[in-house]
């Protein structure tokens, strides 16, 4: 999915590329603009409006305790009147946010530059021939249901055992435990691992890949130690842990549309050591404090993301003020 952050820096140019899929994305960009705009605007009212709400009811236990009731009682009065603006401009943001992902949500991603121009399979420009390459079956399966065709899965037992959506990963002799639907409950130190895991497959893959399994399945019972014992996915077959890979890179894609700043890379290239990358977030979430950097990483992810989010918005809306 694009970001905001991509169609506003070079708009002549996001429009360009999207030419190449026969997109006119100008009248779309106009609006996805328009509505950033006005979606910025109530923010900064709303949280205006927050600010005063606070201050004024902070005042009312010291009018109170002066005995200047009067005062008290207007305080009360102009705070409850706060609050049904600020529920107002919270429905309104809501409002103007769902319009401004349908209209992100309905461009398509940006081609590679070497992809030329066309409408049909026709113009497609060939990179590279393989001699010989899988060929998929008629009518494919999805991963969740080969999960279910090679008993991999059993997803009613992971609801039966947790009341979510925990799936029971199954193997030969061992039941292992997964996160649960969008990786919601995994910490942020897992999910650095994670990533430097996935950047080491390039050069070992199925070792890396069983390094990167143990982060997340635990025999036993699902926990958010970043440790693994990669032991458990040596004889484990192929088609088991793809899938399971699968399960991950489906979650990722769920997680970077919800997190799109914190995500967005700007078109530059992935950094050379995302471990490194990501232990100097951890070291700008805690504020240089070395005591409070575990704290950090046994956080959730989401919340972890949510933070940087906030974080990356404002710094956007105080360069754009300066």
């Amino acid at each position: 999915m694009l970001t905001i952050k991509q169609l506003r820096d070079d708009r002549e140019a996001a429009i360009r590329r999207l030419a190449k899929k026969g997109v006119d994305a100008a009248p779309v960009i106009a609006e996805i603009e328009k509505l950033d705009d006005r979606r910025k605007a109530i923010q900064h009212e709303l949280d205006e409006c927050l600010a005063t709400q606070n201050q004024a009811a902070k005042q009312i236990g010291a009018l109170m305790g002066q005995g200047r009731r009067d005062e008290a009682e207007a305080k009360k009065a102009e705070v409850a009147s706060l609050k049904e603006r600020s529920n107002a401009l919270n429905a309104v943001f809501k409002e103007v946010s769902d319009a401004l992902q349908a209209a992100i949500v309905a461009l398509p991603n940006f081609p590679a530059d070497i992809v030329p121009e066309g409408k049909t399979a026709e113009d497609n420009l060939v990179v590279k021939l393989v001699e010989s390459y899988t060929q998929l079956p008629e009518n494919p399966l999805p991963h969740w249901e080969l999960a279910r065709k090679y008993d991999i899965i059993d997803f009613d037992l992971g609801v039966k055992l947790t009341g979510a959506g925990f799936p029971v990963y199954k193997g030969k002799d061992i039941e292992l435990y997964g996160p649960e639907d969008g990786l919601t409950n995994i910490s942020y130190g897992q999910f650095i691992m994670l990533q430097t895991w996935q950047q080491r497959m390039r050069q070992d893959f199925f070792e890396a890949l069983d390094n990167f399994l143990s982060i997340i399945w635990k025999d036993g019972s699902f926990s958010i130690r970043e440790d693994g014992d990669p032991a458990w996915f040596r004889n484990v077959e192929p088609i088991v842990k793809t899938v399971m890979f699968w399960y991950y890179l489906g979650s990722m894609n769920f997680i970077q549309a919800k997190f799109s700043r914190v995500f967005s890379s700007g078109g530059n290239e992935a950094p050379l050591d995302i471990f490194d990358t990501q232990q100097r977030i951890v070291d700008e979430m805690a504020s240089g404090d070395v005591t409070k950097k575990e704290q950090v990483k046994q956080s959730l992810l989401y919340d972890a993301l949510y933070t940087l989010e906030v974080a990356i918005e404002k710094e956007e809306k105080k360069k754009q003020d300066m």
